[in-house]
């Protein structure tokens, strides 16, 4: 049929534009979908989780949510004007074996990924019981390892000085992010969204950030031995100081968040965090002790 063009398949300036276009619609559409869910998993995952304000049309993460539906996404951009082949070149509509075409995301929160230039390119799905995974395919203006999620959110506190934190999960940034929004405003959740930070994202974290310093909380793959090898290597390029928290090994995020008590440890967790590499001693062959996903969803709250 020829209508999918491969993700390194180049494309014209003017179709650049238009898939950015059409994911920014996208996000728009699946904003509205969120505002319009008043009950059910979503909703009650936020608000369980300590993030009801994130339903608020003044909240700082612009939330959206992907209805479990065959096609109301796809038909709303192909109202607005938007061809098959830029939804199938975007990634946010798929053909059936009949050659219709469906929506990709289904049933899922949506966060956004933007890439160094702030540009909507494609989406990271959460679904009902707090699993990540990369929504969006590889296209011609998303890759995953080029974009991030949640920088545009916090660009106010980046330019202020604020410290990134590199977590695992979207909802573990959003923690961190309002954590520092409500006390010290030092402090801004990245996450690396199931991923090793690769050298790209790390360089676009540093064109914002006006801070000399990054803090790892986050769990990933290593490159060479000692824990978050890997991490550094990308950090250490860009950061003068790659630090790592000094949780007990166990104490996940969500043990220390639920309390004003809580909150005042983790913020001194952060402030006294120590160089990545001094903790290879410390931690042998467990790891940068990470935020589980799993334990944040069900009783954060901030």
């Amino acid at each position: 049929m020829g209508e999918v063009v491969d993700a390194g398949s180049r494309v014209s300036p003017e179709d650049r534009l238009r898939l950015h276009a059409a994911t920014v619609e996208a996000n728009k559409f699946f904003h509205r979908e969120l505002s319009r869910t008043k009950a059910g998993w979503p909703v009650n995952l936020l608000r369980e989780g300590g993030f009801g304000n994130a339903l608020s049309p003044a909240a700082t993460w612009r939330l959206a949510y992907a209805p479990d539906s065959r096609s109301r996404l796809t038909d709303y951009l192909r109202e607005l004007g938007f061809d098959r082949r830029t939804l199938l070149q975007a990634g946010h509509s798929k053909r059936t074996s009949s050659g219709a075409l469906v929506d990709r995301y289904r049933g899922s929160l949506m966060f956004v990924c933007r890439n160094s230039h702030m540009a909507s390119t494609g989406f990271v799905a959460v679904g009902n019981s707090g699993e990540l995974h990369q929504a969006t395919p590889a296209t011609p203006i998303h890759r995953p390892a080029d974009v991030l999620v949640g920088i545009l959110e916090q660009i106010d506190l980046l330019r202020q000085g604020a410290t990134p934190v590199i977590v695992d999960h979207p909802i573990d940034a959003m923690a961190i992010g309002q954590l520092s929004s409500s006390t010290t405003r030092r402090y801004v959740g990245v996450p690396t969204a199931g991923s090793p930070l690769s050298i790209v994202q790390a360089q676009t974290l540093a064109r914002y950030a006006r801070c000399d310093r990054v803090i790892v909380m986050a769990q990933t793959e290593t490159e060479g031995p000692g824990p978050g090898r890997g991490l550094q290597t990308s950090l250490s390029r860009f950061f003068g100081h790659v630090l790592t928290d000094q949780r007990p090994p166990g104490n996940v995020m969500s043990g220390l968040a639920r309390t004003a008590a809580d909150r005042e440890d983790l913020l001194r967790i952060l402030s006294v965090a120590t160089p990545l590499r001094s903790r290879r001693n410390i931690v042998n062959d467990e790891g940068i002790h990470c935020i589980s996903p799993s334990a944040v969803v069900p009783g954060l709250s901030l």
